[in-house]
């Protein structure tokens, strides 16, 4: 769409404006040090050239794989510029400390660029709080203005609505496209009017009625627009007709794709071998390579655990439980994994023995558990037998809870997708439990937020997110969460 390929040239522009302004900074930094530093002795610009290399091009690396997340930001508030500054500069910093740390340099060539890394961040911050100012309207100025049509004609206009909602949920889609439009101007995208079936939309949102979908021709040679949308899918004859103007005129088109708002959840649209499908979730995990790198860091953090720290740590439990609550040290109990198969469970037993109804939920000042099985509930040191579960492939270190199969039946009648969280093996630890959502569940609200974030985490795996997740659970062992 022609926003689309706006945004990634305005992106484009501004990264090569961070790399030339990055680099004659750093070459006045080197003339500055030759001023100041070095007046009677002759000094080579040689040995600077990889590190030049590094900040001409990882402005552009940073663009290509923060495309999305980038631009937003880059031109949010001055606040989101600054953050994104910040942020570019650290990563920016750290390559270049990297090529340091692996290139033989004289001390002075090391001390000319470590001393230019307090420069970068003043240099990002100012080519991202001016730099978008000014290329904008540079950019998509007179000459490059763009006239919109909106079109709804997508049988729900009121003179043949049959009920408010129908009406209401056309409005709420036109009211949306609207604030999108508004957004738009930043790239040279003017609203002009609104045409459809009657003007009760027009009146109703405040926008020119400018006619019916026959008049789309005359419309377009009188206004001058340059692109139409059509914020919903029309009737065969509409769309041939508004096609075939569109095509003769040289006129924009594009179609409100508004299946989310239909469905109520977002659409992932997929072309296989030829054949164009629509799905609902993403499933990262579903690539044998993400799948084996993932079983690949259960197996090597298991391992660690179960040769490293959990023969100390059971010595310990084994003589307190021995002064405290003598009996079994491990508590095995059915839970329910991946596909809703069920396994046995490991956890170093926290509860007297006597407890006639496992499957009741643990409660604060519980009298089931003994003094320090509360300490290791509060720090999880209970759930550290569970990585033989992962060892053995029954559990993944990072993954969704797993709870007991009569517990999986009462819960998935409070939340429809509960069962998605059987895609993927259960975990140690998760999304959920990070963000504090762990313990007693004592109403469905508790249940929905802790199915939110795993299902969250189903989609957006990554193998940084693991990490991230096991060193945030790690930190929580020494500062528990609430």
């Amino acid at each position: 769409m022609l926003i689309g390929q706006r945004q990634r040239g305005l992106f484009a522009l501004h990264s090569l404006c961070q790399s030339v302004c990055l680099l004659l900074a750093f070459l006045l930094w080197l003339l500055l040090f030759k001023a100041l530093f070095f007046k009677n002795i002759t000094v080579s610009f040689r040995g600077f050239e990889i590190y030049a290399l590094v900040l001409a091009i990882t402005p552009f690396i940073l663009a290509r794989f923060n495309y999305l997340s980038e631009i937003p930001e880059l031109l949010g508030s001055s606040l989101d510029r600054m953050r994104l500054a910040s942020r570019q500069s650290i990563i920016i910093s750290q390559i270049l400390l990297i090529f340091m740390s692996v290139i033989y340099d004289d001390d002075s060539t090391r001390y000319i660029v470590f001393s230019y890394l307090a420069v970068i961040f003043p240099v990002m911050i100012a080519v991202n709080l001016l730099l978008p100012r000014f290329l904008r309207p540079l950019i998509f100025g007179k000459n490059s203005r763009e006239i919109c049509i909106l079109l709804s004609c997508d049988l729900k206009s009121h003179a043949i609505c049959s009920n408010d909602d129908s009406m209401e949920e056309n409005e709420q889609k036109i009211k949306l496209v609207l604030d999108w439009l508004k957004k738009q101007e930043h790239y040279g995208l003017y609203l002009t009017g609104i045409m459809g079936k009657d003007n009760f939309l027009a009146k109703k949102i405040g926008v020119p009625f400018l006619g019916y979908p026959s008049d789309l021709a005359d419309v377009i040679q009188t206004t001058k627009a340059t692109s139409l949308i059509i914020t919903g899918m029309p009737e065969r004859r509409i769309l041939s007709y508004a096609i075939s103007v569109c095509e003769n005129m040289a006129v924009r088109l594009s179609i409100l794709q508004d299946l989310e708002l239909h469905f109520g959840r977002p659409v992932i649209f997929q072309n296989i071998d030829g054949i164009n499908f629509m799905r609902f979730r993403p499933e990262p995990l579903q690539n044998p390579f993400r799948s084996f790198t993932k079983r690949l860091l259960d197996i090597i953090i298991s391992l660690a655990v179960v040769l490293v720290i959990l023969p100390p740590i059971t010595l310990l439990v084994w003589l307190v439980q021995l002064m405290q609550s003598p009996g079994p040290l491990f508590y095995r109990q059915e839970r329910t994994g991946r596909g809703n198969t069920t396994f046995m469970i490991n956890k170093f037993r926290s509860m007297h023995l006597g407890n006639h109804d496992p499957s009741k939920q643990a409660t604060v000042n519980d009298p089931r558990i003994y003094p320090f099985g509360t300490f290791l509930r509060r720090t999880s040191l209970d759930e550290l037998p569970q990585f033989l579960n992962a060892l053995v492939g029954e559990m993944s270190v990072v993954g969704p809870r797993p709870h007991m199969p009569q517990h999986n039946e009462l819960w998935k009648q409070a939340m429809g997708s509960y069962n998605i969280r059987s895609l993927v093996r259960p975990g140690i630890t998760g999304l959920a439990q990070t963000r504090g959502y762990r313990g007693e569940v004592k109403t469905e609200e508790d249940v929905a937020r802790r199915v939110e974030c795993d299902i969250e985490y189903i989609e957006k795996w990554s193998l940084l997110l693991d990490i991230s997740l096991i060193t945030k659970t790690f930190l929580q062992i020494f500062r528990p969460r609430g």
